[in-house]
């Protein structure tokens, strides 16, 4: 081929291949993934062959997710974060306060109000009527008889003065009553219990205020001093809550059941809950037991296996409120078998 055929070949755009084969255009050009978006892109192929890829690179794409995959190059809504307080394996981080429980609790139950033993209603002790005032013990004021008061309480001394019960509703963040949430207040002896709980998913938090602490001024989070006036939560897990806790969050007894809902007085004081759900906030807290046992006692009560309850015998069950007789509760013939099952599964638990 002479020199004028190669360049006028070049200017034609064809292609010489040699001088055994006649120069040709391909038409087919370069297949493969021809979308921008697409995991496999393929800036240089002409042809989309159908091999786009758009899911092996879609995963977590925020750094601060716990399931970060820098290999990812499009976002697939997948991302899952710490929970506060806690590392992305659930685990609680460093020893935590009382202030970064109280803000978990506020999380899920909105602001804690100012909780004030000045706010409670001391619970009545009476005998036929009569109110009672019984000698001081290490205990504090009353009696371990059941028959000296009207209305005992389900563990201590069975008749006892001095306690004190409040009732807070909850709150939104703008200020407003929030229904779903309710917040109980125990005052003993100088101290301030807590005790928060959401209705609809049974979220519950539990507070106290430190030995020697103020049960009528302590301070909300936020304020100076929380962490001084309020037990870290480890210190309350450690009094094991829970387990006298086991079936409600909240405790009944002919004692504390005297009290009605000043905002409703066809109500309880202190909630019913019944057979709603009920977990415990805070990973220093275990979580409640459970059993799979169906019989005729679970039907109606979640299992209380606490042997606190020693002034009148409830059992192995928190029984429903209003307690009438209280001193005269006779279970001896009633599902001797089932309760002979919740009692053996107790057992196993080794609660005490």
């Amino acid at each position: 081929m002479n020199k004028t055929a190669v360049i006028l070949a070049v200017v034609l755009g064809v292609c010489l291949v040699s001088t055994l084969n006649s120069c040709k255009h391909d038409p087919v050009g370069i297949p493969g993934c021809t979308d921008a978006v697409a995991c496999n892109y393929d800036p240089q192929a002409t042809t989309d062959d159908g091999s786009c890829d758009f899911v092996s690179c879609s995963g977590c794409t925020d750094p601060t997710a716990c399931n970060y995959n820098p290999n990812s190059i499009s976002d697939d809504g997948s991302c899952i974060f710490e929970e506060f307080g806690y590392d992305c394996d659930g685990n609680v981080m460093g020893m935590r306060t009382a202030l970064d429980h109280a803000y978990e609790c506020e999380s899920v139950l909105g602001p804690l109000p100012r909780f004030s033993c000045a706010d409670a209603v001391e619970v009545p002790s009476t005998l036929n009527g009569i109110p009672q005032t019984y000698p001081t013990t290490e205990e504090g004021n009353g009696s371990s008889d059941p028959s000296d008061c009207d209305h005992p309480w389900a563990f201590g001394m069975a008749c006892q003065t001095g306690n004190k019960v409040g009732r807070y509703n909850g709150l939104n963040t703008d200020g407003s009553e929030n229904p779903d949430v309710v917040f109980m207040t125990f005052c003993r002896d100088g101290g301030l219990g807590v005790i928060g709980h959401k209705f609809s998913t049974g979220e519950t938090c539990f507070f106290s205020i430190v030995d020697e602490g103020n049960p009528i001024n302590s301070p909300i989070p936020g304020e100076n001093g929380y962490n001084d006036a309020w037990m870290s939560p480890s210190v309350v897990a450690a009094d094991k809550c829970q387990n006298c806790h086991m079936a409600s969050p909240f405790l009944h007894s002919p004692a504390v059941d005297q009290l009605t809902n000043p905002d409703n007085p066809t109500e309880l004081l202190v909630p019913l809950t019944g057979n709603n759900p009920y977990s415990v906030i805070g990973a220093e807290f275990p979580q409640l037991h459970t059993t799979s046992i169906q019989n005729s006692c679970t039907s109606c009560h979640r299992p209380q296996c606490t042997q606190h309850f020693e002034n009148y015998p409830l059992d192995e069950l928190t029984m429903p409120p209003p307690f009438q007789n209280a001193t005269d509760f006779d279970h001896s013939t009633i599902s001797i078998a089932d309760r002979q099952a919740i009692r053996d599964w107790c057992n196993t638990l080794d609660l005490n």
